[in-house]
């Protein structure tokens, strides 16, 4: 990181820190250290993706689990709201 880059802060909320502490110590990892990683501007990741329909909100893949963040860019904040499977994760409800 060069002079002028942003540094967010990074917040989980707790349903998505609840889930995350459930999956094995592995992914557990996995997820921690992307999260982590979402501190230098968010948006220059290749791996994390706008989703359709939201102004702020991202997502990313770690495995088979998703990650899903927004953006609160007056604050430099990034406040990940869901972590779950594939699958599931997009359903309604949480978040």
């Amino acid at each position: 990181m060069g002079p002028g880059d942003f540094v967010y802060q990074v917040k989980i909320k707790k349903d998505a820190q609840k889930v995350l502490d459930k999956l094995p110590p592995k992914v557990q990892r996995n997820i921690s250290e992307r999260i982590h990683e979402l501190a230098d501007d968010p948006r220059k990741l290749v791996w994390v993706e706008k989703m359709a329909g939201f102004d702020s909100r991202y997502r990313f893949p770690a495995g088979s689990f998703r990650v899903i963040f927004e953006i609160e860019d007056e604050e430099l904040l990034v406040i990940v709201v869901k972590i779950g499977s594939r699958g599931d994760v997009y359903k309604a409800g949480g978040g």
